[in-house]
């Protein structure tokens, strides 16, 4: 039945039109929590059979040694600092693989810093006679920080490089990190690109096996916080000699830096008690106009979280909370102006990604006739010209509500006067959000 024109011009209808509006909203927006929901429950799950496992290892591993850069006795020394507690199992694995460093650099001390290690950790070092290794012993368990800032009061080093009890490093690492280092005076840090060993047994990454684990780390934001994450953290093994590449920062479980430059940013800040020390270092000699690079060249297996798996579960939340809390609020501001203008302008440093712009149209698609869809789709190939990315939300022939915006939508425009900006379902708090009049 059609209703009479001055019902529809009418305040009342007008009333009952917005109440229909936003119960089919509601419906759409618990539809889309469900079928997302659902869909995780259903993702297949990544489980490799134990050829697949040495078919990965041996990609990782396969080094073509007449690439490694050479270096003489005149190599720059480095001290390499190492922190532990209750370590001796990394201790052991990460001294087994040390030919991947003696085998190819000549030039470099090994400083231990340890916190009160119960185990017999301590004792092993001491039979370590061949690298004439300088041991100190804390009373108490340091921070991280605390403890790698301690080495430097015995490094002769004139580079330093911050390396985990819990990695395994691969053939010529530091020599790639070294050349990357040496390549420009404007280089302040180097990382490397870290994988994960077999985690089939682990409660935390077991389906991450044989994958990368770090390739430098990149920022996001989640509902206000700009998270940083470790770029490609997942991503299949793929077979590439590796790039070169600036990036926001890269972890200390790897970390080649110049003694002076160390010194210069006050080193690893001491509030931070294991969580973020690494980033906000990276983050602080950016802002002295120094470049982070990680070589993709340099690998090292990282099995990560090797000593806070034992850690009291409340004592590591509380860290966490107070790490964030201080990373907040020194960097969270700057971050979300970084942030975006990376992402507008394509850099890449500080994200992985290129801007994504959302409009919101009637309909779309080779069957749409709506004129709002046209409007946008002009405007949409001017857009993917600067190499963002495109999306349409629409009201028809979709499944999810047109409110429920994906988090990697940076700029969304509504071309319809009946859609309410103010429903916007996102957590994505930087969301540019447009009314396009038309």
């Amino acid at each position: 039945m059609k209703i009479p024109q001055q019902i529809r011009e009418s305040q009342e209808f007008d009333k009952l039109r917005l109440i229909r509006n936003n119960v089919i909203d509601s419906k759409n927006l618990l539809k889309d929590k469900l079928s997302n929901r659902i869909k995780e429950i259903r993702r297949p799950k990544r489980v490799l059979s134990q050829e697949e496992m040495i078919e990965l290892a041996n990609t990782i591993e396969d080094i073509d040694l007449d690439t490694i850069p050479l270096f003489g006795e005149d190599a720059p020394l480095v001290s390499i600092v190492v922190v532990n507690r209750d370590g001796l199992n990394h201790l052991k694995r990460l001294f087994g693989a040390m030919d991947a460093i003696s085998n190819y650099y000549p030039n470099f001390e090994i400083i231990i810093v340890d916190n009160a290690s119960s185990d017999a950790s301590v004792e092993y070092v001491n039979t370590l006679d061949k690298y004439n290794i300088k041991l100190i012993q804390n009373d108490v368990n340091e921070s991280f920080s605390h403890a790698n800032n301690q080495a430097l009061e015995v490094a002769r080093g004139d580079y330093l490089l911050f390396l985990n009890n819990d990695v395994e490093p691969l053939s010529g690492f530091l020599n790639f990190m070294m050349q990357t280092m040496l390549s420009d005076e404007n280089v302040g840090a180097v990382g490397a690109r870290l994988f994960y060993p077999d985690c089939s047994g682990s409660s935390i990454n077991h389906e991450k096996s044989f994958s990368i684990q770090h390739n430098g780390i990149m920022f996001k934001e989640s509902e206000g916080f700009i998270r940083p994450f470790n770029r490609e953290n997942g991503v299949e093994v793929y077979d590439s000699t590796g790039d070169v590449f600036p990036v926001a920062g890269v972890t200390a479980a790897c970390l080649l830096v110049g003694r002076d430059d160390f010194e210069s940013v006050g080193g690893f800040d001491e509030e931070y008690v294991y969580g973020y020390e690494d980033v906000d270092f990276c983050l602080k000699l950016l802002k002295r106009g120094l470049d982070i690079l990680c070589d993709g060249r340099a690998r090292l297996y990282h099995y990560e979280f090797g000593t806070q798996q034992s850690d009291n579960a409340h004592e590591v939340r509380d860290r966490r909370l107070n790490n964030r809390r201080v990373f907040v609020g020194r960097w969270n501001s700057w971050l979300r102006q970084e942030l975006f203008n990376d992402i507008i302008n394509g850099n890449r440093i500080f994200s992985d990604r290129s801007l994504t712009v959302a409009f919101v149209v009637t309909e779309c698609g080779e069957d749409a006739t709506a004129g709002d869809y046209f409007t946008a789709l002009g405007l949409a190939g001017r857009f993917e010209q600067f190499g963002w990315t495109v999306k349409f939300l629409p009201q028809r022939g979709s499944r999810r509500s047109w409110y429920y915006v994906d988090d990697d939508v940076d700029v969304l425009i509504s071309l319809l006067d009946r859609y309410d900006l103010r429903k916007v379902r996102c957590a994505n708090s930087l969301l540019v959000k447009v009314a396009w009049l038309r």
